[in-house]
């Protein structure tokens, strides 16, 4: 079989898994870090940092809305690795905000890239390349969500304990010890390969998906 009738709608539902683990581990779950982090490095009310994380997601659910449109525009994997870079942007906020009101910034970009590697996202990914297995590949992409509300958290609270014990080997207190971990949170993020696997799978490319019998070309 020619390199033409390769199907390569499960590798896409595979990157599309990374893209969740990544995704919905720091855009999803990562507020509940950022909550209990913030208030205790930097003595911010939890009213405070529970309304930037609220106009986080508010903004996030307006900007959805327009997802398709920018699809059309500049193509799925643009968009995914758009959002990638604008999530992690607004991490780097989140860590380095010094006053409340400066988290309100942070929550714009790491809202546009929520916006544009959550589930919708997701389905847009996933759903054009099946139609009798559509059911089995968007469960495959949306457990990276549940792997990511786990092992992205287990790694930032890794992070966070490392940054502690290398303050307190080093003989210093430093005024924020968890901060490392936020800062390292963003690193982890901005690494977004996936987008860049997405665009090796482009419909124009191999011209074929999955149908109930056979793979056809279109």
């Amino acid at each position: 079989m020619g390199d033409e009738q390769h199907f390569v709608g499960w590798s896409v539902a595979w990157a599309a898994f990374t893209l969740a683990v990544l995704a919905w581990g720091i855009g999803f779950y990562g507020p509940s870090v950022f909550l209990p982090t913030l208030h205790s490095s930097r003595g911010w009310s939890i009213s405070e940092i529970s309304a930037a994380i609220t106009f986080h997601f508010v903004l996030s659910a307006l900007l959805v809305a327009y997802l398709p449109d920018i699809h059309r525009r500049i193509g799925i994997a643009g968009t995914t690795l758009g959002g990638a870079l604008l999530m992690a942007i607004g991490l780097i906020g989140w860590s380095r905000s010094w006053e409340p009101w400066q988290l309100f910034l942070a929550a714009i970009p790491s809202a546009g890239g929520w916006a544009a590697t959550s589930g919708a996202a997701l389905n847009a990914i996933v759903a054009r390349w099946f139609e009798r297995d559509r059911p089995k590949a968007m469960s495959l992409a949306f457990n990276g969500a549940s792997v990511g509300g786990g092992s992205v958290r287990a790694f930032v609270a890794l992070l966070d304990r490392l940054a502690r014990l290398s303050n307190r080997g080093a003989g210093r207190v430093h005024c924020c010890p968890r901060r490392y971990g936020l800062d390292f949170y963003s690193i982890f993020q901005a690494v977004p390969h996936q987008p860049w696997s997405l665009s090796r799978w482009q419909r124009s490319a191999y011209g074929c998906r999955e149908t109930d019998n056979e793979t056809i070309s279109f």
